[in-house]
């Protein structure tokens, strides 16, 4: 009689199969830049309709030193930012002319002595030129968005040249933020093209001649 065949060996113990759900982290960037700051928005009215928009920003405790951003961005694009708010059409002191309105809208924060905070400047801008007497002279129309920094002190924390970065955390395509980019324009543009409204945008300073930030 043959000898038995040798018993299968047994299978293998099957390991359980974990099933691993992919988390994407929220972009880091948000909670390192949570800090508020309102930039002013300004645009020229005429017959040919609002001209090139201007970026303004101040604090109270240096009015003097701002910063003037212009934009070929229009006015349509800015309201894809959250909180984008519309402030009202005014009408400047006569002889004002467009090269004179950084100059004229500065004079009305350092010439008050009541905006001793950030958040005072604007809503004081506008009742000023609110109180104004609508005589013939340039009119503008102001604008305001907000922007998050790393700072509550300063907006540009790391240095004089700024960069601009949108973000939309509930967005429901896939991606929810941006690059850091040179222009606010093309930051706003391409949260527009790629997450639609509501967007923030988060800004940061950079230093001069620094190409890689």
């Amino acid at each position: 009689m043959g000898e038995s065949p040798p018993p299968y060996p047994e299978p293998s113990a099957q390991l359980p199969i974990n099933h691993v759900t992919s988390i994407l982290p929220l972009d880091a960037d948000l909670a390192a830049f949570s800090h508020p700051h309102t930039l002013l928005i300004s645009a020229i009215k005429s017959v040919d309709g609002l001209g090139a928009t201007v970026v303004r920003y101040w604090t109270a405790r240096s009015p003097m030193a701002s910063i003037t951003i212009y934009s070929q961005l229009g006015i349509n694009s800015f309201q894809y930012v959250r909180n984008f708010r519309e402030l009202g059409t005014f009408i400047l002191p006569t002889g004002i002319e467009p090269s004179d309105v950084h100059q004229c809208l500065t004079s009305l924060i350092t010439e008050s002595p009541t905006v001793s905070s950030d958040p005072e400047i604007i809503p004081h801008i506008v009742a000023h030129l609110s109180s104004l007497p609508q005589n013939k002279g340039l009119s503008v129309q102001l604008f305001s968005i907000p922007v998050f920094g790393s700072s509550a002190e300063k907006l540009l924390a790391g240095g004089p040249i700024p960069r601009w970065k949108w973000a939309k955390p509930t967005s429901v395509y896939g991606q929810k933020s941006g690059s850091w980019e040179i222009e606010l324009g093309k930051a706003i543009e391409d949260g527009e093209w790629s997450a639609g409204k509501d967007l923030q945008i988060l800004v940061k300073g950079v230093p001069e001649g620094n190409a890689d930030y």
